[in-house]
């Protein structure tokens, strides 16, 4: 080789013209391929760093200035709303609500009755004068409380209370409490109980406080329980009590009660709408200010998609047939999964807890599994008005609602309860989404990821509601069938990597 050459024998090319032509090729290649290593290490490395500031200015609320900001931007009406679920009662069973044809109605902090009761255990100590905790209260001389909420994560039982929302022709409205013929029979055979579903702030006033209940990075107040004053049924004692006798140990209903304390602290919008640098001082603040969340653990909604959950349920056929991998997986009870919800050996959809469910639209491309990572807002409104592509429909005039998607949702194990049965397997779904769904969720540690938190945005004001006296904002209805926009987020902005550059 010329290499060789030049070695074997350098004289040569000092004297010989075409092998110095032929040394100056190979010289002007050489200058090429470092000038391009050098691009490649410095000018790119620069690029990239730039992108990431670029991400974490987004994210602090910063303005991007690249041309290529916008790239993979775009709406389309590809969607429609599959399922609305309200829970009642924290970690208790949903109650689907607005099938076809039936408005349900949003408000900054979600859908009403959702997560405004939860059942919390009293562990009792004793105590000299002087000791004690902020989030204990005084129940007789020389003893504390303190309030510990349950959840899924704790007691799997809880699903197996069946709240519904009643809302009579006379007036009355009442959340009958009653145990799924799922339970042991003794159980299930329990007689039903009714609570008030909007009691009056004296009513409220009249029931035992509880303060300070610890919640996901905050604490919440409530008031316990009393019966509704028109329950006619044969259960004598408090709402506690019924919940306690099911449970077989202390427990407490709680209705939450923010009179005293304001409303709780919203979480940080971790993936603003990529526009909203761009908006007034006013809808900026409005995003990131008080949701007035009840016992809800972060943000107001949930939105998962049925085909996220379809390749979950995938992932489980496919982990039952691969005996090498995951040993300690139940394969006789997983090997007769249908992707069918309603039977018994299934991957549910209400085991992630969702308000909102989304489908691919009929007639529309569709989207594929966890598009909903990288949705940054959608607006929901009947065909007639969502169907028509409409350009900068950044304006919301004429769609019934707007929801911003703002943080993943990672899993816990309250996912291995079959929302049904009440049996928890410590593997499903949280060993698919370990394995394809790692992915990091607001500024904590990456985790298995299920679902996008959501919040919704004012529609309209209602008598000068931003006036800031006080007065009621619309934030919109949601409908089984509605059509569903989505607003794409930039690629610069998307930390979805599976998601497809087009």
């Amino acid at each position: 080789m010329a290499n060789g050459g030049l070695l074997r024998d350098p004289q040569r090319y000092l004297t010989d013209p075409s092998a110095q032509r032929q040394l100056g090729v190979q010289l002007l290649v050489l200058a090429v391929l470092l000038a391009v290593s050098a691009y490649s290490h410095f000018i790119h490395r620069r690029h990239s760093t730039k992108t990431r500031q670029q991400q974490h200015a987004s994210h602090a609320g910063g303005r991007l200035h690249d041309d290529d900001e916008t790239a993979g931007a775009h709406e389309e009406t590809v969607a429609e709303v599959d399922r609305l679920v309200v829970y009642p009662i924290k970690s208790c069973a949903g109650c689907v609500v607005g099938e076809r044809g039936r408005a349900m109605r949003l408000d900054r902090k979600g859908f009403q009755y959702d997560r405004r009761w939860m059942v919390v255990r009293p562990t009792r100590r004793s105590v000299s004068e002087g000791q004690g905790s902020a989030n204990e209260g005084t129940k007789g001389e020389g003893e504390t409380v303190k309030w510990e909420k349950q959840s899924l994560r704790e007691e799997p039982r809880l699903t197996l209370v069946r709240p519904e929302i009643v809302e009579e022709e006379d007036g009355r409205a009442v959340l009958r409490l009653s145990i799924s013929d799922r339970a042991p029979q003794q159980d299930a055979a329990r007689c039903a109980i009714e609570v008030p579903l909007r009691p009056t702030r004296a009513m409220l006033d009249r029931w035992q406080a509880v303060c300070d209940v610890e919640m996901w990075g905050d604490v919440a107040d409530g008031r316990i329980v009393e019966m509704d004053a028109r329950y006619a049924g044969p259960y004598s004692g408090s709402p506690s009590q019924w919940l306690s006798e099911f449970l077989g140990y202390e427990a407490v209903l709680l209705q939450f009660d923010d009179a005293a304390r304001g409303p709780r602290a919203p979480f940080p919008i971790w993936k603003p709408p990529a526009s909203s640098a761009a908006w007034p001082e006013a809808r900026r603040a409005a995003l990131g200010g008080p949701t007035r969340i009840e016992f809800q653990d972060e943000y107001p909604l949930l939105v998962s998609t049925v085909e996220s959950l379809a390749a979950v349920q995938g992932q489980i056929q496919t982990a039952v047939l691969d005996e090498t991998k995951l040993r300690s997986l139940d394969r006789a009870h997983w090997r007769t999964a249908s992707n069918d919800e309603a039977d018994d050996v299934s991957l549910k959809m209400t085991a992630f807890r969702p308000n909102v469910v989304l489908r691919s639209r009929p007639g529309t491309r569709g989207f594929p599994p966890f598009s909903e990572d990288s949705w940054e807002t959608i607006w929901i409104g009947p065909a007639s008005a969502s169907e028509h592509e409409q350009e900068g429909s950044d304006s919301i005039s004429n769609i019934s609602a707007c929801l911003h998607l703002v943080a993943r949702c990672k899993r816990c194990r309250l996912t291995t309860v079959d929302p049904v049965t009440a049996k928890q397997d410590k593997n499903v779904p949280l060993a698919m989404l370990r394995e394809t769904r790692y992915r990091r969720s607001e500024a904590k540690k990456a985790g298995p990821c299920f679902g996008m938190y959501a919040v919704p945005e004012a529609m309209a004001a209602v008598d000068d509601a931003l006036d800031g006296q006080g007065h009621e904002q619309r934030y919109g209805t949601l409908t089984v069938g509605d059509a569903v926009r989505v607003r794409w987020r930039p690629y610069a902005l998307d930390d979805e990597v599976d998601r497809k550059r087009e």
